[in-house]
Formats: structure tokens, C-alpha cells, sequence
């Protein structure tokens, strides 16, 4: 019975011996001892955006993780997914601090999409583009995104040396940069920092825009930001009827060539920072630089970043007769020829 016993307990210490040896650590913890590691968490401080690519063995992903400190012990990852039947995706994730291993698990077999998917409206300053950009980003777990900054680069752009990249900025030195800031769609992960997007709206306007406008000194016989302004114009002053936008931009550029005075009233707005506001008397009799009913010319700056649209009917324009225009109170738009006319229909349509 003794022998028995003392062959019983060597083939146990064989067995142990061989497991301890000739297994590998994660199947013994994992299928041996049946230790379950997957509630430990991984302490940090901030969020990482994380992109899995496609075709990676489990293996790969694991040394992946590992390399950004979300797990410790690859191995023991991939006995854990196996065993439990998981299966990770490949795909852009974003990682919360704190994180549990049966947490990570759970998010990387999730593919959620990644973007902030951001639309710029035609005709806003830059005053509501960047406050509408910071309501696109409020939501991002990063703090990546400073408004304030932003606002400093945009009417400052001299005072960001990144600026200087652009062919617009070298060719014209804006002192602002109303009037540049593409109205478009754009998709941004949330980490992005504002001076990221603001180089991507940038490039935007710098690839698509700018070769359009450098054709206007030989289209409309006048300078790229001078087209860049009447477009502006015509994008608050007309309607989205491409046609209106030709007849008032030819309206708006024969004025100029002229010396008139354009009396615009969008331009007259632009400093109030209020699209909505009502005129005054004294609001004409104000001497602003953008008071177009006292000061002829093209206003200092665009008044807003033109889309488009207002941008091709600034370099395609409709010639037509008329001098003066308005829209009536369904915003239908009437032409005319002279002052009188103008002013009767003034009367007619508005009082």
C-alpha cells in the first residue's frame, strides 16, 4: 500500500513538474489554475485613441496592446480571448483610463465610428465658426479642442507661424482670416487639437478655393481677395438661386469698378456680429470702415466665408442692365435700373 502511495505522489510530482516546465504560463493560469485576470484594470490618466489594423493575428494585437500599456502579458490576452470565445475587430477605438481587460475586450469587439463629423455652414464669420466648432467638440472625452485659442489664431493668424504654410496667406498676408475658413465637411477624430483643425479647414480652402480665385484678375479683372470679398457679399446678399447670386454679383463688381457706393447692408452688419439686427439711421451715419453707404470701396475684410457657389457666380457673373436690387419681405428679388426706380419699389415692397 506504501509503494502505491509513493507511485501515486511521483507521477503527481511529474505531472506538476511538467506543467511547471513545459507549459506555457498563460494556459496554466488560465486553463490550470483558472485565475481570472480579466477585472484587473490598467491605471492611466487620460484616453488614448487606439487603431487596430485589419489582418493582425491575435497575437499581433495582443503585442499591439501591450505596447500601449493596456495589457501586461500578451500571452495570457490571447488565452483569455480564446478561451471565451471572443473576437476582436479591427477598427479606430477610443480607450477610457481605468480600464478593465474584460472592459477592453468588450470595446475592441465593437467598431464604433470614430469621427466627429463636422458641416461648416456658407456665410458665417468667424466669430460662429469657431463657436459652432466647439459645440462639435464639447462632447469629445479629450481636452484637446481650446475655443479661445482658436478664436486668438483666426483673427491673429500672424501670430501662428504655421499659417505661413499656405500659398493664400503668403500671397495676400490677411490681417484676419474671415473669408477663409471653407464652409464644407469635414471628419475629425475627437483627439484633434483645434490648431489641427484649423490647418485641415485651411488646406481645404488652399487646395479647392484659392486656384479658382487666382483666376479672377483674368476672368473679372480684379485680385483674388477683392473676389474673395465681393463673394462674401453675395453670399449674405443673395438668395441660393445661382442665377440671383450672377445678377447681384455683377451688380455688386460694376458698382465698384465705378466708384459708387455699394450700400450693401450685409457689409454694414459684419461688425455688430448680428445678421438679424435692425438697421438704424444712425447706424448709416456710423463711421465704421464698413459702413459702405458713407465709405466707397470694398469692405477692409470678406464679411463672412463664402461658399462655393457665391464664389463661381463672383467669377461667372451675369451682365444685366440694373444698378440697384432688393428682396421683399417673402425674399423675392426686384432690380433696378435707376435711384427712383429703386426707391419706389423700396416703398412698394418694404415699408
Amino acid at each position: 500500500m506504501k509503494k502505491f502511495l509513493v507511485s501515486i505522489l511521483f507521477l503527481i510530482a511529474i505531472g506538476l513538474a511538467v506543467v511547471y516546465f513545459f507549459v506555457p504560463k498563460h494556459y496554466y493560469i488560465c486553463y490550470v489554475l483558472q485565475k481570472d485576470y480579466s477585472k484587473e484594470k490598467r491605471v492611466s490618466d487620460t484616453w488614448q485613441r487606439l487603431k487596430v489594423e485589419s489582418g493582425l493575428s491575435l497575437m499581433q494585437v495582443a503585442n499591439f496592446l501591450q505596447s500601449k500599456k493596456l495589457i501586461d502579458d500578451p500571452e495570457y490576452f490571447v488565452c483569455y480571448v480564446s478561451k471565451n470565445k471572443r473576437s476582436i475587430k479591427s477598427g479606430v477605438y477610443y480607450i477610457p483610463p481605468s480600464l478593465s481587460i474584460a472592459r477592453l475586450i468588450n470595446i475592441l469587439e465593437h467598431p464604433q465610428d470614430p469621427y466627429i463629423h463636422v458641416r461648416l455652414p456658407e456665410g458665417y464669420r468667424i466669430d460662429q465658426t469657431t463657436q459652432k466648432l466647439a459645440q462639435y467638440f464639447q462632447t469629445s472625452p479629450f481636452n484637446n479642442f481650446n475655443k479661445e485659442r482658436l478664436s486668438q489664431i483666426v483673427e491673429h493668424p500672424d501670430t501662428c507661424k504655421c499659417i505661413s504654410q499656405f500659398d493664400f496667406y503668403r500671397e495676400i498676408k490677411p490681417t484676419t482670416l474671415e473669408g477663409f475658413l471653407f464652409p464644407a465637411g469635414y471628419d475629425f477624430y475627437k483627439d484633434v487639437s483645434d490648431l489641427d483643425v484649423l490647418k485641415t479647414i485651411l488646406s481645404m480652402f488652399d487646395k479647392q478655393v484659392w486656384p479658382q480665385l487666382k483666376q479672377a484678375k483674368q476672368k473679372i479683372g480684379l485680385s483674388s481677395y477683392e473676389a474673395l470679398k465681393i463673394a462674401s457679399i453675395v453670399e449674405r446678399e443673395a438668395s441660393k438661386n445661382f442665377e440671383e447670386r450672377q445678377m447681384i454679383a455683377d451688380i455688386i463688381i460694376r458698382r465698384y469698378k465705378n466708384g459708387w457706393f455699394l450700400q450693401t447692408d450685409a457689409v454694414l452688419l459684419y461688425p455688430y456680429k448680428d445678421w438679424s439686427r435692425t438697421l438704424t439711421l444712425a447706424d448709416l451715419n456710423k463711421g465704421s470702415p464698413y459702413n459702405v453707404y458713407k465709405h466707397k470701396g470694398l469692405p477692409p475684410t470678406p464679411i463672412c466665408s463664402p461658399g462655393i457657389s457665391a464664389i463661381k457666380a463672383v467669377l461667372t457673373p451675369k451682365a444685366n442692365k440694373y444698378w440697384y436690387y432688393l428682396h421683399d419681405k417673402s425674399g423675392q428679388v426686384h432690380y433696378s435700373i435707376t435711384f427712383s426706380e429703386h426707391a419706389a419699389k423700396v416703398n412698394k415692397y418694404l415699408r
